[in-house]
């Protein structure tokens, strides 16, 4: 496992960071504890890949809704979810878009982290398999989960990054299986979903692990096939689990809460859009129609396949937060206790 290490990093940072936050603690953001306004006010944000995972922050851009409410709202696309962590403990971001129980190992392990709204509630980085593997494996839709995770021994094995949301799937489906993850299989990190998708297509992985667009390019471009989709909750014990989380520093929260709180109110609007009006999705989306080269079959796919797996409301479930806590202490050992759980969840969206 990786806990040694990760806790090492975010000391690290955590300590070449003290003179930063000192100096950053009276430069407030344009929000703050009684600000009533959002006007010019600026939001970092840092994401990886161009994913659906980030449907209701691409709607609610296309909307409008961030411009409406006042908001800047700058996105820096970044390869791993360690670079989230790093940008956004370094002051680079205000939020990040991070895997739940990602962020509840950070918070374990000493990160002053913090959840503050919802974006998806499946865990949808998604394993394709080569139909080629699934055929020599005996695996077809009416395989039972068991039998899926056994096929991949052995196997070479894509994710984006070490720590990464990918990883932290991959890792918690093979121990479930009862395996090692750094033994029984060839996982090897690509440094991107671009990077895991083409070497799929290469024919230099069996297996990637990642969400829909990529999961389907790979799909259609590499002869690959679902071993798990995900964003259907076709994995029973991860099925409702908060996954893509609006994760701030909280610090920064305590700087920005009014701008932060109009982010999650744009995307409480976005996530009514994509339940009430969804056919206006394809035109809001516009980052995820250039991702995939404006091709429409491959896009509704993809919203196709992840309609479900959004949440109807911005604010974090707490059942959902609990089955991310259980995923992350299978990962960890359990040190995701129930005060670090309550803790990492803060509702601040001002709309009833």
């Amino acid at each position: 496992m990786f806990t040694i290490g990760r806790r090492a990093r975010i000391c690290a940072v955590l300590v070449s960071l003290s003179a930063l936050a000192t100096a950053c603690a009276g430069r407030g953001g344009s929000g703050g504890p009684g600000a009533d306004t959002c006007k010019g006010a600026t939001v970092a944000v840092t994401a990886t890949t161009p994913s659906f995972n980030f449907l209701p922050y691409y709607v609610a851009n296309g909307a409008g809704l961030f411009s409406q409410r006042g908001l800047n709202v700058q996105m820096v696309e970044v390869a791993t979810g360690a670079s989230n962590l790093a940008a956004l403990l370094g002051g680079s971001a205000d939020l990040t878009f991070t895997p739940m129980p990602e962020l509840l190992n950070s918070r374990a392990e000493g990160a002053p982290v913090v959840g503050i709204g919802s974006l998806q509630t499946e865990w949808a980085s998604n394993l394709v398999m080569k139909r080629s593997v699934m055929e020599q494996r005996g695996i077809t839709e009416a395989s039972t989960p068991e039998e899926k995770v056994e096929a991949l021994r052995g196997l070479r094995i894509a994710i984006t990054g070490p720590g990464s949301g990918s990883d932290l799937v991959v890792r918690y489906l093979l121990q479930q299986g009862g395996m090692n993850p750094d033994t029984d299989v060839q996982l090897t990190s690509a440094g991107s979903g671009q990077n895991a998708v083409s070497g799929f297509i290469s024919d230099r992985f069996d297996v990637f692990a990642l969400s829909s667009p990529g999961a389907d390019i790979g799909i259609t471009r590499g002869d690959g096939a679902y071993l798990f989709n995900l964003a259907q909750g076709e994995y029973p014990r991860l099925a409702g689990m908060q996954h893509i989380t609006l994760q701030a520093a909280e610090q920064r929260l305590d700087e920005k809460r009014a701008a932060l709180g109009c982010f999650t109110d744009a995307i409480q609007e976005a996530l009514d859009i994509i339940h009430n009006d969804p056919a206006r999705v394809p035109s809001l989306a516009k980052e995820l129609q250039d991702y995939v080269g404006n091709d429409q079959d491959l896009f509704n796919q993809g919203l196709q396949s992840n309609l479900p797996s959004y949440p109807k409301r911005v604010a974090i479930d707490p059942h959902a937060a609990e089955l991310a806590a259980e995923a992350a202490n299978v990962l960890n050992d359990g040190h995701v206790d129930r005060e670090t759980l309550e803790s990492a969840i803060v509702d601040i969206h001002a709309q009833p």
